[in-house]
Order: C-alpha cells, then structure tokens, then sequence
C-alpha cells in the first residue's frame, strides 16, 4: 500500500502473428517480457522501448486478461473509474484483443477482454456476500466521421455536453441494464452490428469508427453503496491510403479517422509533456476521453503491433505514442460512498472517541489515532508504477517532428500576419463604400430617405463582413501563436528531456550502487542489532540460570532446617522416654499413658520426617533437572556465540572485502600514475610527482562533503526503523522497577512506537506483571509499574499481558489479581494508576475484558467509581480515569453492562454529565455512556426513564467554554436517538427542540466529515429512513489557484467553488465546512494571515440547471440577506442570500430552513474564504431532517479579462446625462458563430481588485475596513448601427438597438447578460458615474459557456481606427425653435451622426436631413432633451442639417441653449447657415474622444493582471542542503555517553549482589584496571611506533624526490661539463694552428693571439667550475642514497616492532580467553563466566580502536607526506 497520490498510465504491448499479410516476412522486433528493441536502418543502432508489460506473437487472450482484466476488476470494486484503450495501426489486432474472434455462426473462437470483463464483473459481485445487491448498465457509442452516432439508439447522432464532473457526455444515449454475462454480450452484439466497418487491403473487416462501450456498475453493501465506470476503447486504425486502397467514401472515413488519432496523439503529448493547455476540444474522439487521458481514471493503453519489417514506420509511431502515454500523470480517484443508518452509528461512535482522545491528556490515544488515520487513507497496490526508462531513439523523432511543426507553423503565422495586415488596410474605417450595379439599380426607384436607409444598410453589412474577416483572421493569428507557444514549451521540454537522457542512465546507475551499498550497510547493521539482542538473551538467560540456583539453594537450606529441627524434637522425646524409665513405679501406669502418648506424637513425627526426605529427594531431583536443564542453556549458549562468532566473521569477511575493494582501487591509481610516469619521461619527474601525491590523496580520501554525505545517509538508513534503540530498551529492562526505568520506558516508546515490539520481544511485559505482584520489597514501585503499562500496550502487548497475568503465580495467585491491591488501596494515586493500566490493557481486546471481568477486577473498578462519585469532593482526576476504564470495560461487553445497570452506575455516569461538572469528565462520561448504549436496549430504555436527552439537551445550551462538550452532547442524542428513535418524541416536546435538531444535525455532519477524512473517500451519503429522520451527504474539495475566489467582497467571488444541493422547502439542514488542512497550517504558519471560513447559499436558477455551469451574478444580483428567526436560523428563499461570515478558521456550521421552492428544488451551496489565493482543502457535509443530496459541482465558465482605464477624458463626470458618457471605455463584441450565444460581463475598479488579490500576503489588512466611497458603476450593451465605429446613439432602453444593461448598480461590481446574435456588432460600454483628476484601471470580465469553440465570441477594446472626426456647433435656437447646419462630404462618401441636446428637461427634439431642398433623413419621433441622427453622406454633395426644439405642447422652444454633436467616419466641412446664432467650438471638441484626441485615451487589451495568480513561492527542493559536522559529532559524543553509561549501570547492576560476588568483582575491576592501563601504554608505544613509521614513510618519499631531482641536476651538469670540455679541445687545437702560424710567419697578429688566449682563459675557468658542481651533485646524491638506506632501515624496525606488538595483544586475548574457560568454580561460575565474557568483549573492542586509532596515525601521516609533496 502507498499514499495516495498521483500515478501513470500503464501501457502494454501485443504483437501481432506473422500470418496473413505478414507471413513470411522478415521480423522486427526482439522481444522480452517487458520490452521491445528493433533496428531501424540496417547497420544501425538498436532501438529498444520499455514498457509495462509485453505480449508475444505466442501470447494468449487469458495471459491478456489476467494481466489488463483482474486489474480493472479490481480497480471497479474499489470504487475507481478506469479506462482500457487499444492502439494501433489498422489490421493489427485491437479489435482481437479487445473482443476477440467468431466463426461464420457468431460464436466466440477466442474471447477477448470484453467477453471476459462481463463474466469478471458478474463473477466478483455475485461471490461477495458482502453485496447485497448491484446493477450493471451498458453504453455503447461510436465516433463516425466526427460524429457521435449511438450503437444502441439506431446510430442517432448524439450531442456531446459537459459533465459536471468533469470533462464530456453523451447524456441522450441509450443505458441498457444488464443481469448476466450472457444478456451483456448479447446486447453488445447487438451494437456491434450497428458499428460501421468495411474491408480493405490491410483488413478484410476494418472498424471504420472509434468505438466506446461504458460498463456503469452500482452496488450496495449492508453499510454503503457506491458505483464505479469502466470504459473500453476499440480505437479505429491508423491507415495510410496507399498500403490500404481506400477510395471514395472509405478514404474519407479514413482521412477523418487519422485527423482524430493526431488530435489524440497531440492531446497525449501535451499531458506528457505538462504543456500548460491542452486541446481537448479539437476532436470529440478526445472530448469524449477527458476523464480517461486526463481525468480521474486508471488508464490502460494496450499497443497492438504488427511484427513485419514493411510496418517500421507505422509500428515507430505506435511506440512513441506509448512512451507519451507512459510519461502523463493521472490522478484516480474513488467514487462517493453512501452509507447506511449502521454504518453512520458507528461512524458517530468513532467521532465520539476521537473527540474524546484528542481533548483528553492521553497522549497513546492520540498516537494510535494519527496512525490509524495514516493506514485509512492509503490506496491499493495497483496505483503503484514501476519507472520505465525513455527511449533517446523515440525522444529525437518527437523532437524532429516538434521542429518540423514548429517550422510550419511560423509559415502559417506569417500568413496570417500578412493577411490580418491587408483585412487591416481595407478596413480602417474609411474605405469606400461598394455599390455595385444591381445595387444602384435597386436604389434608383427609391425616394431619398429609403435610399439613405439602404445606403447605410448596405454600408453596415460591409463593415460587418470586413470586421468578421479580420477578426476571423486576428482568431487565427492567435491560435497559431497559442499552438506555436504550445510546441515551443514541448520542444523545450523534450530538448530538456533528451539533453537529461544520459544524465538520469548516469543517476540510475549510481542510484542502483548507492542502494546496493546501502542494503550491505543495512545487512551489517541488522547483523549486529541482531547480536546484540543475542548477547542481551544470553545475559537473561544466565541470571535467570542463577535466579533459579539460588532459589534451590534456599529450599535446600529450609529442607535441611527443617530435618535438624526434627531430630531436636526426636533427642528430646528419648531424654523424655528415660526420664519415664526411672520414674517410681507408682507412677508407671501414668507414664506409660504419656508414653503412648508421646508415641503417637513421634509416630508422627517420624511420618513428617519421612514425608520431609521425599520432599528432599524431590528437591534433589529437581536439582538434577536443574543442572540438565543448565547444561541444556549452556549447549545453547555455546550454539548463540557460534552464531555471534559466525556473525563476526561475517562481519569481518564484509570489512576485509571493502579494504581489498579499497586497496584495488589504490593499486589501479597507483599503476595508472607508473604509466603516466613512464610516459612523460625523466624531465617531468618532480611533476609526475605531485601528481602521485594527488592521486594517492584522491583515491585514499573522500572530501569532507563526501564524508558527511555517506554519513547522514547512515544515519538516515538506521532512522528509517524509527527510532529503535534496544539496547536502551534492555536497560530499562534491567532497571526496572524503579521510578527512572519507567520514565525512560515511558519517554523512549513515545519517542518511537517500535520501542514497544523490543519492549515485547525481551520480555518487559512479563517483567511489568511480575513487579506488580503487592508483598515483598518490591511492593512499593508496583504503582509506578501500572502507571507505565500504558505505554508498552498494543495489540500484541495486550495479548502477553492477558496470557501472562491468567496463569497463576508461585504462591498459587493469578497475577491478574495483582492490580486488586493497588484498586484497594487508601492512597488515590494507587487508584488512579490502577484505573489507567486496566483501561489500556481492555482496549480492543475483547479477551482481557473477559479476565478482568472474570477476576473482578471490573467490578472493583465500578467500586472505585461509586466511591469517588459519592463523596462529597471527589478528587477529579480520579473520577475521570475511572469513567475511561469503566468505557473501555464495557465497550461491547454485555455482562459487564448488565453490572453497570443493576448497581445503578448508568443514573451516576448520567448525574456526571451535568454542566455543573469538570469539563473532562463531562466528556469522558459522555463518551462511555455513548460506548454502554449502542446495542444495549436495557441501557437504552434506562437513559430513556432517567431523562437522559433533557441533560444532553442541557449540555447543548450551557454555554460552555469547551466546544467539544456541545459537539459530544449532539452526537450522544444523535446516538441515542438513532439506537432508540422512540426517544426522538421527548426530544420533540422540549422548548428549544428546533435549536437542538440544528446541533444534532451539525454533530451528523461533523462526524461525516471525519470518517471521510479517515478513510479517504471523495464523497459520500447517508440514507435516513422513517425512524432516524436525518439524512446526509458530503463531498471533499479544494481551492486553489482555479478557484480560490475570496469572499463576496471579491470580484473572483464567482470563481469559488459552488455545489448543488437538492432540499425540499420545509426541510431544516445544516451546512458544516471544515478545512481539513487547518493543523498543518497552524504548525506552518509562521506570519500568514489567517484562512477564515465562509459559506453562502442561494437558489440555483433554471439556466444554471440546464447549463451545469456557476451562478455568475450571486453578489451582484441584488438578492437582499436571508432573514434570522429568534434561534439564528437562515431563513431561505428563492430571492435572498443566505450567508455566513465569521473569524473561524477550522469549522463553521451553517444553519438553514427551507421556507420556499427553488427552480427544481435546487441551492447553490459556495463555500469560500476570507481572502483570494488561499488554498487548503475541505471537507462540505450537509444534514437534513428530510432527504437531500449533492448534486456536484457547477463547471467553470470560459474567462477573459480585458483591462483598461478611465481618464479626465474617458468619463461622464454626469453619468449618462449628457453626451460625455460617449467618451467612457467601450468594448466590441461580436457572434462569430451562428447560433445566438448569451454571455457574462462583469465590471470592476481594478486597483480595487489587485488590493483584495495581494490580501493574502498580509497577516491583517493595512488599515480597518471602511465604506466604499467610489463612484458607482453601470455597463450598457447596445447593437453598434456603425459597427467599426465607437457607439455613439442612445442608451435608452427604448432604443431599437438595446440589448442589456447592469440592473444592480454599485460601486465595486456590476453585471450584464446580453444574449449575441449572429450578424451584428455589439458595443459594451462601461460608467463610471462620476468624473476623475486621474487614471482609474478598469476591469472587465467575460465570461461565456466552456462549450462553445474558441473564438465563438470576439471581444477587444476600441483603437484609433474605430473613432470619429468630431465637430461640435454651440448657440441657440431660432424663432422657430431650430438650428440649421450645412454639410459637405469632400473626401469621399462619409457616415455621419448627429447628437442633439438641450438644457431644457421639458424639450423634446428631433433632427433631419436635406439634400437639394430634398428630405434625406430624419428621426422617426421627437425625443426628450435629446435626439440622434445616423445618415450616410455621398461624397461631392451637400446636405443640410436641421434640428427642431418644441416643447410638449409642440411649441417651438425660442432661443434655448443647444449643442449639436456631429459625428462622422471622415473630415467634414461643416458651415451654420445664414442667420443661426451657431458657432463651431474648438475647445469644447478637445473635451470629446476623437480622431484628434485618440492620443490621450487608454484603450487596453486582454490580458491576466499579477495579481490573479499566486506568485509561485521558491523551489527549494533542487537546493543542496547544507551538513553541519557537530551532528556527527553529537552522534559521537552520545555513543560515547552511552557506552560510559553502560558501564556504570553495570557496576551499579552488580553492587547490589551478595558480599562474595562483590568482593570477586571488585578484585577482577582492579585486574582489568591493570590490564586496562597497560594496555593504555602499549597502545601509547604503538602510537609512537607508528608516528615514526609515518615520518620514516615520509623521509623516504621525499628523499626519493630530492635524489631524483639530485639525479637530474647531475645529468645536465655532466652534460654541460661535456660541451665545455669540447669547446676547450676546439680552442686549444685553434691556439697549436696559430702557434704554428706565428712560427711559419715571422710576422704575427698579436691582437688575434692575445683574443684566443683570453677565450682559453675562460673557458679554462668554466670547466673548473663544472667540475665543482659536479663533485658537489655527487657528493649531495650519495648522502640521499644514505639517508634512504637509513630511513629504510628504521621504517623496517618500526615495522617489526608495530607487528610484534600486536601479536602479542592477541597473544593476551587468547590468554584471557583460555583463563575464562579455566574459571569454573561454583556457585559464582555463572557471574564469573558473564564478567570474563565482558572482559574479552572488551579487550577485543580495545583492540579495534586501537587498530581503528593507528590507521587514523597511519592516515594523518600519509596526509602529511602528501603536504610535505606538494610543498
């Protein structure tokens, strides 16, 4: 079993028969059990690829299924979903090995998986007993030609949504309930047929679909339901057209066939591969398998092969889509569980004890309860994966491939530039207007006002089209990008990869002897903990050995008192008999009467004397089996140390093989040095030299780093069993009983459980049985021993303790019956140490509580309880311990129940649980009355007749400050109410029965919680039923960075996670949210700021119904708070918020009552927290008096967030009324598909939400909350009747072009929903109502359904492009209340709009057009204050504009203050006509966004701000942590301390011993005191023996290097003294030739003569000194040879000496161990034998340190020769 965790898929490999197509063709592969390895080119590299497991062509279909199908079963009845796949090119087996074979008639030849996971199925499920009942569904749907076609539906084509589960579904497609193997084959035979399939040159029958048949199972046991999917995949082949033949409509399907299995294989290579998106919804074949390639599913993949040599390039691609598959991640997951009434109660007894055990002080409660937690939450063995290595091969093909795509996509992406580009150009806004002739045509017949409408009709489809083609091709632009950043970051991973392929073989190889080296040091470790261990058995044994003599020795000494007391008795009756004899014969007859008398008494007597020699003899007997049984000890002895010295051996042979490997390892430096030596030659001798020194440092060193390493990796290996310490252990034995063994005892099985099984193992239970035993010396520490038999109790330690204290001791005593005294006792602490030993050894042990009870010690207990109970100030601790041993007693024990009931302690125990009480005990006294009353109805019916609910309901409103006390009295009245319902009508009567069913709900749904977090389970439910009224449902969550939204104050509120839950109107329930990571985090904290808990809970709409996605507008809704009634209780309704926001950190309880119908009778439940970015994980569980469920959870929403800013200019310092509102940031969105789409828009301040982000950083908020004082906000979405243009008409809701505005406005967040059709532009335009002196940063996000393809709703903010030329004409209305304007066009056709506005409230106002005196255009109707006025204008001719201003009563508005807008697409000559008190205002044209002032406006893009996402914190994982040495040395220190603290027990152990032992101790103390410091001296001679050595050592290598280089000098002097001599012979010979020159010639050259001589002279004076250096190299070359021959001769003395002085240390071992097993004199042979054993042991351990001291002298020296080198 493993933890639970992340796994992989397991990828199998089937290879085909060469048959058929293949027969006769050459074979490719070479194949093992677990691997595949081919040649791809002749002469080339062997390509191997492994894998999980490999099927031969000689495999069958059972080996198939009993390697891929017990798997799956298995995985199915654990509650996991899991998928089987198979892979593989056409005709290559799939769909063998999925289905199998049949002959002509449709029977079965060769059954395949899925014939045989139908029998599996049935098999497993209808063998279990534990199953009551399970149904089996079948679905089975194919993927033709890209269409989801269902099998069992006649092939109906089947639309594909999302589950709210995860991933996608077919939720149209028929289920068929199956009851037996043979009705699931037949109706999958059945679809089979409807499979589409054709024959080709590659498979006379080709599946030409993907098929996918989904096995649902559902179960229920006595205790729970649950349910599990299983999916099985025949994927259609890959098929190139020209090996298979396929035309026409076969070649289509297989073009379709391969596109989808390339989606797939890039969907796999991006799981793979970690790529941050992966594109599922490219294909519906990888839609429809989310859940099995990326989901919770155990994923099989089975490659089916073909082994023919013509198949490389298709069987290459198959295994690199297995080694994909073998590099994902997947993360399986267990089904929900639903649980029955039973199984909750012993779910709500669980609760009960941890409560309990985590408020109590026992601290080996809590222990056993972490440990048990940690097995709960483990998972099975079949989500452990092996590690495959990669194949380099198949890692350069991807990485080729990646290149090749990468490549092709930059091509692609350029196009697509440059087509945007050109769209661009052509639709900048002010291109011509097309006419075309039929056009013209259609327009000559129509007045000027039509032709004008039709003009601007036609304009705006234009502009349409244009914007969609550029939008279309921006999508695509991005879309490469996206794809090419995709394949970037896989090239990346996969250079990464193939860059690391070496450097892992590398680590795996150095892995491997690292583990290799580890188990030998583990074998050696164990070797010896197992010696020890001996050595201490051999020691118990001995004194248990002597223990037995001396107890014979004392019955002899009483035997043989007694028989000299007996003959006393006879010497006296024969004195008494002479007396008689010389007494009167008077008195004859009355002596003789004594004697008679006297002679039965001694008749008597002589029978007790005889009955006395048998008991002698007897005794002598028993000596004899003594000294047999002591024989048969030492015989088993003897076989102990063979063992202990084979062990020994052993060890010694390991430590010689690691110096030989050592020493080899030096050898091999050392000759590889000679050779780099010879190599070199004699002029690099000094430096060949050094390099020794180097080497032999090296080879015989480690660094300090690799010193420290090999040590902590020790130290790591022997902490790997705990913290085990046997032979602290075996001292505490020793010592015991006194108060500091038992600390220690106590203090070592805390520190480490497994000290309990040493504990065991050596017989301390025993031990602790026998001190408790209450007369004798030893009587005093007997309360000490109880106190510490918790700690050494276990399973296995109850189970000695019971088999042990049964039996009788000496005396005829059970040993059980020790603790009676201690129960008896006056003293309380003896009491209540009692009370502790009795609750741990009846814990779980069924079988202990049997004896106690059997003993009376239960009912001693009782008394112990009724006593303190009854005094008037019991002492509290006491009262406490023994209510917890009176729960573990009768936990489960009927007769000892029926002892609590009949004396009455149920009413005590009741009266205890008062809130008058001490907190402890009012929670231990609950829990033992929760253990009493499951199953017991005596009880039961009592609690019922004492009242017991009004004191638990008592409990409930006591206001205490312990919270676990409310928490144990709810789940005490749930427990009683669920083992007696009848009790629930009492409860009904109580006053605050509504607050009390909350409580008992919440308790319900804590307990839930914990045993999920137990046993790890995702979800789970529990069924109610008439008589326990309460029903549940739980599921397990997490936030993270997807959805850890913060609370409602938050804009990404709406990312939280949201539930839906299902409840009635009239049903009160309780929401408990627990965070299950809470004590982690308090241990980790440090400064972060707190994670607060919050829930909300609104009613789901019909639209979050039908779409299963997030209720987007729950803050933003205007839904008013729930209502509280007088209890605190939510009130909920359909139209009201009902919320939770408190300062908790582990747990809230949300509670709730239906008071009105939901859409469905559904709520969404959002749990959340104080702050975004906060992850943790929860546990949600949901109690309710009547049924409810959780429905799961709502999916997210596709989401955009576009940012942007308002300026001085970009605002409406009037909200909308006036015309600035047209400066304010707009949006356009457009429908590219072609159904209309409804989407989501939310607007926020964004410095506002980068604040709230970055809250999770800060321990406390900067500053105390306030209001919010910013101005409020509004979004507007109008359809844009110039669609390229910034929109500039009306706002009113009235207009003809009106889709939606924000219904709620705020001042933080406000939402819209506009519902897009296809075919029009809309422009979102967003307010903020008041003006700004500076940049405020917007936020808009878009949120629109995850199903729709990317790119279906185009959204971006304006840019210059889109704005208008802007005029703006300021004056006043004539007498008859107008304004006239000419209007000329001169640079080509213009769109213009003119906006009117009036000052008057009471004005209503229109405009219209003229051309020619001609009606143009005009506003259909009269609007108040304002009028707009959309015409287009022909180029070269003039229009005139006329505005009207009348009043309601249609009378004209004379000399009222108008402003005329005009908006147009190019520059217009705009000219007031003759008479009109009108101007064109400049300045106030600067103060509208425009072409002219687009330079000042802040448009933004889309973009995710930083503070969305949690920055990553720093990885510290890859960082090398740093050694500290003083660890080593505390280790040394701490064995040191231990080994002196051995010794002094030692010495204490035996001070204690009689006076004749002492004294032959303490003369054999001194001895090896003597021995000791002798050997000190010798071992202080060796030192010095081997420091000379060393520097004898030493003096030779360095003399060698000084002859050496003395060797060299001398050569080149000898050469140099050469070429001198040389050049004196030249000279000389030169001076005899001019000599004989200047006697045949009379006349000489004296400069010439005088010049050689000169040279003569010099060189003269050179050779003498060459000689001298010479002489001097000679001289100093034979001291070294000296010195060496000296230091040799030293080194070899020193050497002698060293030798002789360990021979003869062993010769004084071997002495000492002759002279032991001479020393055999009773009766102290045994004491006598174990200290000379410990003698030795000690000589010997002397004689390794010293051996382990001189090799550190030997290595110090070495090291020092080495500097002496290098200097």
């Amino acid at each position: 079993m493993v933890k639970k965790g992340a796994t992989r898929p397991r990828v199998y490999a089937r290879v085909r028969p060469m048959f058929g197509r293949d027969a006769g063709k050459d074979p490719l592969f070479s194949i093992t059990d677990h691997s595949l390895s081919y040649v791809k080119e002749a002469g080339g590299e062997v390509s191997q690829f492994n894998m999980d497991r490999v099927f031969g062509m000689e495999s069958t279909q059972e080996e198939v299924y009993a390697t891929i199908g017990d798997t799956a079963i298995q995985t199915l009845r654990q509650g996991f979903n899991s998928t089987i796949m198979a892979y593989g090119q056409t005709g290559s087996g799939k769909t063998f090995s999925m289905e199998g074979q049949k002959d002509e008639r449709g029977q079965y030849t060769s059954r395949g998986l899925i014939p045989r996971l139908f029998d599996g199925i049935f098999e497993s499920f209808q063998g279990d007993e534990t199953v009551k009942s399970f149904k089996v569904t079948l679905q089975f749907i194919e993927l033709y030609n890209e269409q989801l076609q269902d099998l069992f539906g006649k092939r109906k084509v089947l639309d594909v949504t999302m589950d709210p589960t995860g991933g996608y579904r077919c939720k149209d497609a028929v289920a068929h309930d199956v009851n037996s193997p043979a009705e699931a084959l037949k109706v999958y035979g059945d679809g089979c047929k409807q499979r589409a399939t054709a024959s080709t040159k590659m498979n006379a029958e080709s599946s030409r679909s993907h098929a996918l048949l989904i096995v649902n199972v559902a179960w229920s046991k006595e205790k729970e339901k649950s349910f599990a999917q299983l999916n099985l995949v025949d994927l259609a082949g890959s098929e190139g057209m020209k090996k298979t033949g396929a035309t026409g409509a076969n070649a289509k399907e297989g073009i379709k066939i391969n596109l989808s299995l390339t989606k797939l294989a890039l969907v796999v290579k991006c799981l793979s591969e970690g790529a941050s998106h992966v594109p599922y919804r490219e294909s519906k074949l990888t839609m429809m398998l989310q859940k099995g390639l990326g989901g919770n599913n155990m994923l099989h993949i089975i490659l089916a092969l073909s082994n023919s040599t013509e198949q490389i390039a298709e069987g290459t691609a198959c295994l690199r889509f297995g080694q994909s598959c073998l590099n994902m991640t997947i993360n399986p997951n267990a089904n929900a569980v639903e649980k029955e009434q039973a199984e909750m109660r012993a779910v709500i007894q669980e609760q009960l004890t941890e409560i309990a055990d985590l408020q109590s002080e026992n601290e080996k409660l809590k222990r056993e309860l972490d440990e048990r937690k940690t097995k709960e939450t483990e998972v099975p063995d079949f989500l452990i994966a092996k590690h495959i290595a990669l194949n380099k091969d198949a890692l350069s093909e991807d990485l080729k491939e990646a290149d090749e795509q990468i490549n092709e996509l930059k091509r692609a992406l350029e196009e697509k530039r440059k087509e945007k580009e050109r769209l661009a150009a052509a639709g900048d806004g002010d291109a011509e207007l097309e006419v075309n002739a039929s056009a013209k045509e259609q327009m000559a017949g129509l007045d000027a006002q039509q032709r004008a409408e039709a003009l601007e009709k036609q304009a705006k489809e234009q502009m349409i089209a244009r914007m969609k083609a550029a939008a279309q091709a921006e999508q695509e632009q991005k879309a490469f990008e996206a794809e090419l950043q995709q394949m970037l970051e896989i090239q990346q991973k996969l250079q990464d990869k193939l860059a690391s392929a070496d450097k892992e073989k590398a680590e795996e190889e150095e892995r491997i002897r690292r583990e290799a080296e580890e188990h030998a040091e583990m074998l050696v470790m164990e070797m010896e903990e197992k010696a020890a261990r001996m050595e201490m058995e051999l020691k118990q044994r001995e004194e248990a050995q002597r223990a037995m003599v001396e107890e014979q020795r004392k019955k002899e000494e009483q035997l043989q008192a007694q028989l000299a007391e007996r003959e006393q008795m006879l010497k006296r009756e024969e004195e008494q008999r002479k007396a008689l004899e010389e007494a009167t014969q008077s008195d004859n007859r009355k002596m003789l009467e004594e004697l008679e008398a006297l002679r039965k008494v001694r008749e008597t007597q002589e029978a007790e004397i005889e009955r006395t020699k048998r008991e002698a003899e007897r005794m002598a007997a028993i000596e004899t089996d003594a000294a047999l049984a002591r024989e048969e000890a030492r015989k088993q002895e003897a076989k102990m140390a063979e063992e202990l010295r084979k062990m020994q051996e052993e060890l010694a042979r390991q430590r010689a093989e690691l110096e030989e490997q050592k020493a080899a390892a030096v050898a091999e430096a050392k000759a590889a040095a000679e050779a780099s030596r010879q190599a070199d030659g004699a002029a690099h001798a000094a430096q060949t030299a050094q390099t020794d020194g180097l080497e032999l440092l090296s080879s015989n060193y480690k660094s300090a780093k690799e010193m420290i390493r090999r040590a902590a990796r020790k130290l790591e290996i022997a902490g790997r069993a705990g913290k085990v310490d046997p032979i602290a252990v075996g001292r505490v034995i020793e010592t015991l009983p006194v108060l500091v063994a038992c600390n220690d005892l106590r203090a070592l099985t805390e520190l480490e459980p497994a000290n309990k099984s040493v504990f065991q193992d050596m017989g301390g239970i025993i031990k602790l049985v026998d001190y408790l035993y209450p007369h004798g010396p030893q009587a005093p520490y007997a309360t000490h021993i109880a106190r510490t038999i918790p700690c050494v109790m276990d399973a296995e330690g109850r189970r000695l303790f019971g088999q042990y204290a049964s039996g009788k001791d000496a005396h005829g005593v059970v040993r059980l019956t020790y603790l009676s005294a201690l129960l008896n006792s006056s003293d309380p602490d003896d009491k209540e140490h009692a009370c502790l030993a009795i609750a741990s050894i009846a814990q779980d042990s069924s079988e202990n509580r049997a004896l106690l009870f059997e003993h009376g010690l239960s009912a001693e207990v009782l008394a112990v309880f009724r006593d303190t109970s009854a005094q008037k100030l019991p002492r509290q601790r006491l009262q406490r311990v023994a209510v917890m041993a009176l729960s573990d007693l009768a936990q489960d024990f009927e007769p000892f129940q029926s002892m609590l009931l009949a004396q009455q302690a149920v009413s005590v125990l009741l009266k205890l649980s008062a809130p008058t009480n001490d907190p402890f005990i009012i929670k231990e006294t609950l829990s033992c009355i929760a253990r009493i009353t499951q199953g017991n109805a005596a009880i039961q019916q009592e609690l019922q007749q004492l009242n017991a609910t009004a004191v638990y309901s008592q409990l409930l409103f006591a206001q205490m400050h312990d919270s676990a006390i409310t928490e144990l009295a709810g789940l005490a009245l749930v427990n009683l109410v669920s083992e007696a319902p009848q009790s629930m009508g009492m409860l009904e009567q109580h006053p605050k029965f509504n607050s009390i069913r909350f409580e008992m709900l919440a308790a319900l749904g804590r307990a839930l919680s914990a045993s999920m977090m137990r046993q790890g389970q995702v979800n789970a439910s529990v069924a109610g039923s008439d008589s326990f009224k309460m029903w549940g449902a739980a599921t397990v969550g997490q936030w993270d960075d997807s959805n850890a939204g913060g609370d409602r104050t938050h804009t990404t509120f709406v990312d939280n996670p949201q539930i839906l839950l299902r409840a009635k109107p009239g049903t009160n329930l309780c929401i408990v949210l627990h965070d299950t990571l809470e004590d982690t985090k308090q241990r980790d904290r440090g400064k972060a700021r707190p994670l607060f808990l919050r829930l909300c809970v609104t009613a789901a709409t019909p639209e979050v119904l039908s779409s299963r996605l997030k209720l987007l507008d729950i803050n933003a809704s205007g839904n008013r708070p729930a209502p509280l009634d007088a209890d605190s209780i939510v009130q909920l309704d359909a139209d009201v918020n009902g919320f939770i926001d408190v300062a908790k950190t582990r747990e809230i309880t949300l509670r709730c009552a239906v008071k009105s119908a939901a859409p469905d009778d559904m709520w969404v439940v959002v749990p959340h927290v104080g702050c975004s970015h906060q992850h943790s994980q929860y546990t949600l569980a949901v109690f309710a008096d009547q049924p409810v469920s959780l429905e799961g959870q709502l999916a997210n929403w596709q989401k955009r967030i576009i940012t942007s800013s308002w300026t001085p200019l970009c605002c409406a310092p009037r909200s909308i009324s006036d015309a600035r509102w047209r400066n304010c940031p707009q949006f356009q969105l457009i429908n590219m598909g072609t159904e209309p789409t409804t989407i989501r828009a939310l607007l926020s301040y964004g410095e506002r939400d980068a604040a709230l982000n970055a809250r999770y950083a800060n321990t406390v908020d900067a500053s105390p909350a306030s209001a919010d004082e910013r101005p409020m906000l509004s979004m507007y979405v109008m359809k844009n009747n110039v669609p390229d243009r910034r929109y500039v008409g009306n706002l009113s809701p009235q207009a003809d072009n009106y889709v939606c505005h924000s219904m709620v406005t705020n001042s933080w967040c406000v939402q819209c929903k506009p519902r897009l059709e296809p075919g029009n532009v809309y422009a979102l335009l967003v307010v903020m109502a008041e003006g700004t002196t500076s940049k405020v940063p917007l936020r808009l996000t878009l949120y629109s359904s995850p199903e729709l393809d990317d790119g279906t709703v185009l959204a971006k903010p304006l840019s210059t492009s889109a704005e208008w030329h802007v005029s703006f004409v300021k004056g006043y209305t004539d007498a008859n209340g107008m304004t006239v304007v000419d209007m000329l066009p001169t640079e080509g056709n213009t769109q213009v709009t003119a906006v009117l506005e009036s000052e008057d409230a009471s004005a209503f106002c229109s405009i219209a057009t003229t051309t020619g005196g001609v009606p143009h255009k005009q506003t259909p109707t009269y609007a108040q204050k304002s009028a707009v006025l959309s015409v287009p204008l022909v180029s070269g001719e003039k229009y005139t504009m006329v505005t009207r201003t009348i009043t309601q009563r249609q009378e004209p508005i004379r000399q009222g203050e108008a402003r005329l807008y005009v908006y147009s697409s190019r520059a217009l000559q705009l000219t007031p006509a003759a008479n009109q008190q009108l101007r064109i205002d400049e300045d106030e044209a600067s103060k509208i966004v425009s072409r002219q002032t687009a330079d000042k406006v802040i448009y933004g893009e889309e973009t995710v701000p930083e503070d969305c996402v949690k920055p990553k914190e720093p990885d510290t994982k890859d960082q090398e942590a740093g050694y500290d040495p003083r660890v080593l040395q505390d280790v040394v220190a701490e064995l040191e301390a231990q080994r002196d603290t051995l010794f002094n027990f030692t010495a204490q152990a035996v001070r204690g011993e009689g006076p004749r032992v002492v004294e032959a101790l303490r003369a054999e103390v001194e001895e090896l005191k003597g021995e000791k410091d002798k050997i000190t001296k010798e071992l202080e001679a060796t030192r010095s023996v081997a420091k000379m050595e060393s520097l004898g050592a030493q003096q030779r290598k360095v003399q060698q290097q000084v002859q050496a280089a003395a060797q060299m000098k001398l050569g080149v002097l000898t050469h140099e003294l050469a070429a001198v001599k040389k050049s004196h012979a030249e000279l000389e010979a030169e001076l005899e030739a001019v000599r004989a020159q200047q006697g045949a010639a009379p006349v000489a050259d004296a400069e010439a003569t005088a010049a050689l001589q000169s040279q003569l002279r010099e060189l003269q004076t050179k050779l003498q000194l060459c000689e001298a250096q010479r002489d001097a190299a000679l001289a100093e070359k034979a001291a070294a040879a000296a010195r060496l021959e000296a230091a040799a001769a030293t080194s070899m003395s020193n050497t002698s000496t060293s030798s002789a002085e360990v021979t003869r240390l062993q010769a004084e071992i071997e002495r000492l161990k002759a002279s032991n097993t001479a020393r055999a004199a009773p009766p102290a042979a045994a004491e006598a034998k174990d200290d000379t054993a410990a003698k030795i042991a000690r000589l010997e351990r002397l004689n390794a340190e010293q051996a382990q001291q001189l090799n550190e002298i030997s290595a110090k020296g070495d090291q020092k020769s080495a500097a002496c080198v290098l200097q």
